[in-house]
């Protein structure tokens, strides 16, 4: 009997866990918060407005795909980020957070997302091969194009915050 509670108990916390992950996909919602703190919030409608790129990636399996969505400076820009000529002196201090719907996150200097700093352009994919992002990568995917090592190619990316390094 107690093993059968515990099979329906631990059921249930998947449920749970599963059902959580899918509201968020299901919303498309991505925070974004500015060097104070000060989120914005934005929803699928609002990305594809905005200026597309498209990369075609071989995954740790070795099958391509083609992602596109928007890059990461175009998205700091809606948060008014020091970028372009802004980026300089303290500001080189600040850097971005992604954070993963899992609690994984990663950090990018913000030159490395200046057009004046790098020359690839690092991006939030919300499409693959012209779909939504399929289950468990979305609803949002940092791509960095130039990397190698895909370890900063955040799956479920839910929040991007602007922070400086004390």
């Amino acid at each position: 009997m107690a093993q059968y509670t515990w099979s329906g108990v631990i059921c249930l916390m998947l449920f749970t866990t599963l059902s959580s992950l899918a509201q968020n996909e299901a919303t498309n919602e991505l925070q974004i918060r500015d060097v104070s703190g000060q989120p914005i919030t934005l929803k699928a409608p609002d990305l594809a407005a905005m200026p597309r790129i498209t990369f075609r990636a071989k995954e740790r399996d070795s099958t391509e795909h083609t992602y596109t969505g928007v890059s990461l400076s175009a998205l700091l820009a809606r948060v008014k980020a020091p970028l372009g000529r802004q980026l300089g002196g303290k500001a080189l201090a600040n850097y971005l957070l992604a954070e993963a719907a899992d609690g994984y996150q990663v950090v990018f200097a913000l030159p490395e997302l200046d057009s004046l700093f790098a020359r690839q352009v690092i991006f939030l994919a919300d499409q693959r091969d012209g779909q939504p992002l399929p289950t468990g990568q979305g609803p949002y995917r940092i791509i960095v194009p130039q990397e190698t090592k895909q370890a900063r190619w955040v799956r479920q990316v839910i929040r991007l915050s602007v922070l400086t390094a004390k």
